[in-house]
């Protein structure tokens, strides 16, 4: 509740600016009711698509059921947060997964795998066969949780991304069903 109003007494103090002032305030958040998250990276790994590092230190974590989150909260209580963050080895800091529940990707080995953000996929080309994007669209087109279609929309990257930078964006683009969030 504090929070929220918080954030009324500073809208408040924005429109008391300039009573001539248009104001849009926009959020990617909140849109409608939230039924389910679904952790793209574990349905990847159950279908034999991508592959988890496991090193000792990756296990450790996910024994525990750490995350980056949790570690840094953690080290910041504990007052160690700069000093780890300055100090942790590049080869274990790749090992803290994001979030504890799903898979600390090996991308070199991994055929297919998600950064976690905005629903999408990106394909191992070096790796993967041919025909694997349609084989995937195909099976992420009917997956229901409950009778429920997880997936509204899913296009390849070509048929709606163009420009110099196209190629640096996701193969797969999944637009999540309403309730639905995938991460």
């Amino acid at each position: 509740l504090k929070h929220y109003e918080l954030l009324n007494s500073i809208i408040k103090k924005l429109m008391n600016l300039d009573s001539d002032a248009n104001i849009i305030i926009v959020s990617d958040h909140g849109f409608g009711p939230l039924k389910m998250f679904f952790h793209i990276n574990t349905w990847l790994k159950l279908h034999g698509l991508l592959t988890e590092r496991k090193t000792i230190f990756s296990r450790i974590l996910k024994s525990l059921s750490l995350d980056y989150k949790k570690i840094v909260r953690i080290s910041l209580k504990l007052g160690l947060y700069r000093f780890l963050a300055r100090f942790t080895p590049q080869s274990l800091k790749r090992d803290i997964p994001r979030v504890a529940r799903e898979s600390n990707v090996d991308y070199e080995r991994s055929l297919v795998f998600s950064t976690g953000t905005n629903s999408g996929l990106f394909i191992n080309h070096n790796r993967a066969p041919s025909g694997l994007v349609e084989q995937i669209i195909k099976k992420l087109s009917i997956l229901t949780i409950d009778g429920n279609n997880v997936v509204e929309r899913i296009y390849k990257r070509n048929d709606i991304l163009w420009g110099p930078y196209a190629e640096r964006g996701k193969d797969i683009l999944i637009i999540p069903a309403y309730g639905y969030e995938f991460s």
